[in-house]
């Protein structure tokens, strides 16, 4: 008798783990297509987002070029500036150097 108790509880056990082991597997195939949505979900949005990244590359280049052609831009106005103030002041200096009676 006390060998066929021990055998029913060895029968519960194993009834226990194995439906421990279906849940188990169960939860394991929720998990499994939860991460295969968002693994599909983040492949759209890779998808999407790369046209847009090369934008924002060919953009950001542009801003660069105009950023350098406005520096380019300064440089030359303060050369031309200086010109001027010089031609300016030379002019005046040569008006002061002409004779008064003319």
């Amino acid at each position: 008798m006390g060998v066929r108790v021990g055998v029913d509880a060895l029968n519960e056990r194993a009834t226990m783990m194995t439906e421990s082991v279906q849940k188990s597997q169960t939860i394991n195939n929720i998990i499994v297509s939860i991460l295969g949505f968002f693994n599909h979900r983040l492949s759209a949005f890779e998808n999407t987002y790369a046209p847009l990244r090369i934008f924002v590359r060919v953009v950001v280049a542009l801003l660069e070029m105009i950023s350098e052609k406005l520096k380019q831009q300064k440089i030359l106005e303060c050369c031309l500036i200086y010109y001027a103030v010089c031609f300016s002041y030379e002019h005046r200096f040569l008006l002061l150097m002409l004779p008064s009676g003319l």
